[in-house]
């Protein structure tokens, strides 16, 4: 019997963390009949721990599934499962579908990753400033946040399906020091298997307090070169401590009363290590100075490097 395992993400719930295991574990997970078909300029980025996407799914997908030996299980890691699947359901599982055709996989097994609601928006907020252009905020954002119930529709429909065999939810707010373990808990491998970590990687961290108030007003000048200038920070100061924002009570109240019913629901489905927990946080703004503000500023402009990007700064700085 050949299978196909699916880590859809969904996002901010620890996938690059895992998509960088994956990659600097093939070794180990081909010793269990497993194959991880990913993209070998993603691989060198995985293994030192930058955010990829994964096996993505490119153009070059079905051919790297191809050319694994025909015996193996198929691991794919890949956060845009779970964007497909809430966008276009019928669309997604006719891909994989026509993969289990091709391919010759008898069963499809499923591991969704979720979060509290509080902290993964506010996560997902400080991503939307990081690499989407944000301007507005936090509070617009969490008022509007719905994802306990786009989870519900997309569990729901996979429950529906014939090939997806099972279906595997875990709360990353509650198994977050665990992760590895849980994957390999849901992969079938032998007890005694473990993943080579690496101490040395790039971490993954939000904004500062500063470095989210320069992106923000980047962004309402230039999106691309706000997102450009986020990310190269987090890259060249990797062990800055992230911003710890938090909505006001009043959204956090209000997000709260509109999801409680899908919250419910996925809980129902997910099981205890799956199911959501209420995270109501006291709220807090980004506070910091002005002359920390510039400061911050730049060094995120330097940063990228050259005389005339810090003169830029000096014009556009708030």
């Amino acid at each position: 019997m050949r299978r196909l395992w699916i880590h859809i993400g969904h996002d901010k719930t620890g996938s690059s963390y895992l998509q960088a295991l994956f990659a600097r574990n093939l070794d180990v997970l081909a010793s269990q009949g497993i194959g991880y078909p990913i993209r070998t300029g993603l691989k060198d980025l995985a293994t030192r721990g930058i955010t990829t996407s994964g096996t993505e799914h490119d153009d070059g997908l079905e051919a790297r599934i191809e050319a694994l030996p025909a015996d193996q299980d198929v691991l794919l890691s890949y956060e845009g499962f779970f964007n497909s699947l809430a966008e276009q359901f019928d669309t997604e599982m006719d891909r994989w579908r026509s993969w289990c055709t091709r391919f010759g996989f008898d069963e499809i097994h499923v591991l969704l990753f979720i979060r509290n609601p509080i902290g993964h928006a506010t996560s997902s907020y400080m991503q939307i400033v990081r690499a989407h252009g944000g301007v507005n905020p936090l509070d617009a954002y969490v008022r509007k946040y719905n994802r306990p119930l786009i989870t519900m529709r997309v569990l729901k429909r996979l429950q529906s399906q014939k090939e997806i065999a099972s279906i595997t939810v875990r709360n990353y707010s509650r198994v977050r020091n665990a992760v590895a373990d849980e994957v390999l808990a849901w992969l079938p491998v032998e007890a005694d298997v473990a993943f080579h970590e690496s101490k040395d990687e790039v971490i993954n961290r939000g904004l500062t307090d500063a470095e989210m108030i320069v992106t923000r007003w980047v962004n309402g000048w230039s999106p691309a070169f706000g997102r450009k200038l986020a990310i190269q920070a987090q890259r060249s100061y990797p062990d800055l401590q992230a911003s710890r924002i938090w909505p006001s009570f009043d959204a956090q109240q209000n997000m709260l009363r509109r999801n409680k019913d899908a919250m419910g629901v996925v809980n129902q489905m997910a099981g205890p290590l799956g199911s959501y927990e209420i995270d109501t946080q006291p709220p807090h703004e980004e506070k910091t100075s002005r002359a920390k503000v510039w400061g911050t500023g730049l060094r995120m402009f330097v940063s990228l490097g050259g005389a005339r990007v810090t003169a830029l700064a000096r014009k556009i700085l708030p």
